[in-house]
């Protein structure tokens, strides 16, 4: 079946789709490999809440790419709740239509990430459940995973999986009108690979930013507009499905209309700049300049616009408090390579090997 609507992360890893986006057909559980009889289920924090669902393998195809027996996340099945200590709710996404949409904005969302599955070692004892059936029907979800499921029991980036142009994506979206946003049908490709066709070679101009292989953050720098500040190093990721730059500043005013009370609202649009390098010091620093404008004016003057390339706001928490995050507005107007582990790419200096973003 085809799952339209499926938005794409580059700060999350995976394939997580909504329960009612799968009507009509049966996926096959992921066993608990520590626990004979029973299933994975996964707590997942996701910037529009917490993402919960049962563990199971399909097919994915994607274009003319094709992944096979991929571990997928189903959202908000089983219908059992997870143990509220170790899966605290970030606000749990339903897996129906009339909220769950409304809460994720998509039938789900991939996450294409520079890693190869959603969890590394110890960590994920917390974040994977065991789920067993009572005899009366009902699911038990309420303890986490004896061990660490195995890499391939893992939620897994579908395009490691792939059997060809596997190594990486590149994301190539347009400029957008700082002053105006944009209305629907703004186009932009994911092209699969780095490197290895001749539709996806890599641009050895870009600067290649180290990604941490735990956590796929880079470093970020940058100084408020606050009077007398110095500069700040920020734990930071590039997300295509964040809606602004993410970042902490105390010096620009905040809105204070409803639903924009995180949103920067500057009198006039502000020409900011920080410097952004690559885990342990390795790539960058790159200078990057953006515009951050008053996010109330940017909505009353442009009602038919659904994306903004100059929108700026205060982290969400899932982030983390010492969070700069790159959203969509980074996107806009660049080509974005994100290489993954295990990827040899030439640059202008001989090779690079993943993880690493590029642009």
């Amino acid at each position: 079946m085809t799952v339209d609507h499926v938005q794409v992360s580059t700060a999350t890893v995976g394939l997580r789709v909504l329960q009612s986006a799968l009507t009509g057909i049966t996926l096959t559980p992921e066993p608990d490999p520590a626990t004979s009889g029973n299933t994975l289920a996964e707590c997942y924090q996701l910037q529009q809440g917490t993402a919960w669902g049962g563990v199971a393998t399909a097919d994915v195809q994607i274009s003319g790419e094709t992944a096979a027996s991929v571990p997928i996340q189903i959202i908000a099945t089983p219908a059992a709740t997870p143990n509220a200590t170790t899966c605290p709710s970030n606000g749990f996404i339903r897996g129906d239509i009339a909220q769950g949409v409304q809460q994720l904005g998509a039938n789900g969302v991939i996450g294409l990430a520079p890693l190869a599955q959603d969890c590394t070692g110890q960590g994920c004892t917390n974040q994977y459940f065991t789920c067993h059936t009572n005899p009366g029907g009902s699911v038990n979800c309420q303890s986490n995973v004896a061990a660490a499921p195995p890499a391939t029991a893992q939620v897994a980036n579908p395009v490691t999986m792939f059997a060809t142009d596997k190594n990486g994506v590149i994301i190539t979206l347009p400029a957008v009108d700082p002053a105006a946003g944009a209305a629907s049908g703004v186009q932009g490709t994911i092209t699969f690979g780095i490197g290895t066709q001749s539709n996806n070679a890599y641009n050895v101009a870009a600067t290649a930013l180290a990604s941490d292989p735990a956590t796929t953050a880079v470093s970020t720098s940058y100084t408020s507009q606050k009077a007398g500040s110095s500069a700040v190093s920020y734990t930071s990721w590039f997300d295509t499905a964040g809606v602004a730059y993410f970042f902490t500043d105390s010096g620009i005013p905040m809105c204070t209309s409803s639903g924009l009370t995180t949103f920067y609202c500057p009198t006039q649009p502000l020409t900011l700049q920080a410097n952004v390098g690559g885990a342990g010091g390795v790539g960058g620093p790159v200078t990057v300049n953006f515009t951050v404008a008053n996010a109330e004016t940017l909505n009353s003057a442009n009602p038919n616009s659904i994306v903004f390339s100059s929108l700026g706001a205060t982290p969400p928490a899932v982030y983390g408090a010492n969070a700069f995050v790159w959203g969509l507005p980074f996107f806009f107007g660049r080509t974005v390579f994100i290489a993954y582990p295990g990827a040899t790419i030439t640059g202008n200096a001989g090779p690079l090997n993943g993880p690493f973003y590029a642009f």
